[in-house]
């Protein structure tokens, strides 16, 4: 997911697919008759002209999870009008035209800051076996496991360098971690072929230390799920957005997992649309009224 720099700092938050919003997929109420505010949304890919309806599509879907009724968003001369109700909050208006490719994956091993040196890698490094991040093993060492030093080499992902579902290597935020766990500054986590695609219905959830997303999984990403969160070791499952670090899992049910983090109220209303409303084919550069390409 591509978002700005005041969009990641507020979150610290392949290929379309259709979307059918159900009961079960409850977000922020209707927004009502208010004035809105055009924004003008540039293509920041080469071709990405070319995949504006679809874009449309995703941007329209957005704002009706959050809350209007009725998106006003069209195409006019290689580029989106989007109209945004001003009431809509500032995290959000900015977020509606990130990218949003997700995965959920798994968190493998602490790693240490990067030094700066980056090393080739014909294949990107795996933790190693006595570094690994699993409930059963953090119950066993607590706080005494140490980050996995080879990892040192290898830089945090960027929105340019990621692919979905590829292992990287993000800045360790969002983290549900009991007070007696280690604390990393970055995390190493592995591939997984769980993405927002698998994804049937979602909503946000008050919890005891802020919000989450309480996510219910299709019969394919079930079963996904268990492959992620229990190959070989139980793993902690992180939502991965944009090379960001959105939530973890904090109560997996069958079929349906809550995850959270430190997120607000608006933030899970936007990570909630996201979700839902898949990818863009690319980042949509925003220009707000007023403002200049």
């Amino acid at each position: 997911m591509s978002f700005n720099t005041r969009t990641r700092k507020a979150i610290g938050v392949v290929g379309s697919f259709a979307l059918l919003i159900t009961s079960a997929c409850s977000g922020p109420g209707p927004i009502g008759s208010v004035r809105t505010l055009r924004y003008m949304a540039y293509p920041t890919a080469p071709d990405a002209t070319t995949n504006l309806n679809a874009d449309r599509a995703v941007i329209s879907t957005r704002l009706r999870l959050l809350g209007d009724s009725d998106p006003a968003v069209t195409i006019a001369g290689g580029h989106l009008r989007v109209q945004v109700p001003s009431n809509l909050p500032r995290l959000a208006r900015i977020g509606i035209f990130s990218t949003a490719s997700t995965a959920f994956q798994p968190i493998g091993c602490g790693a240490p800051p990067f030094s700066g040196v980056e090393s080739p890698h014909l294949v990107f490094p795996e933790c190693g076996e006595s570094y690994i991040l699993s409930p059963l093993t953090l119950e066993a060492t607590g706080s005494t496991l140490s980050p996995d030093q080879s990892l040192s080499s290898v830089p945090s992902a960027t929105t340019s360098s990621y692919i979905v579902g590829d292992p990287v290597v993000l800045a360790a935020r969002n983290l549900l971690w009991p007070s007696n766990w280690p604390r990393f500054s970055r995390v190493q986590l592995g591939p997984s072929l769980l993405t927002s695609a698998d994804v049937s219905a979602a909503r946000p959830v008050q919890l005891a230390g802020g919000w989450g997303i309480r996510i219910t999984f299709s019969a394919r990403g079930s079963g996904l799920w268990r492959l992620t969160a229990q190959d070989p070791l139980p793993r902690l499952i992180a939502i991965d957005m944009d090379a960001n670090i959105v939530a973890t899992d904090e109560s997996p049910t069958p079929g349906t997992v809550v995850f959270g983090g430190s997120m607000s109220r608006n933030e899970a209303n936007l990570v909630f649309a996201l979700l839902l409303s898949g990818p863009l084919n690319a980042p949509l550069h925003a220009v707000p009224p007023g403002g200049k390409q």
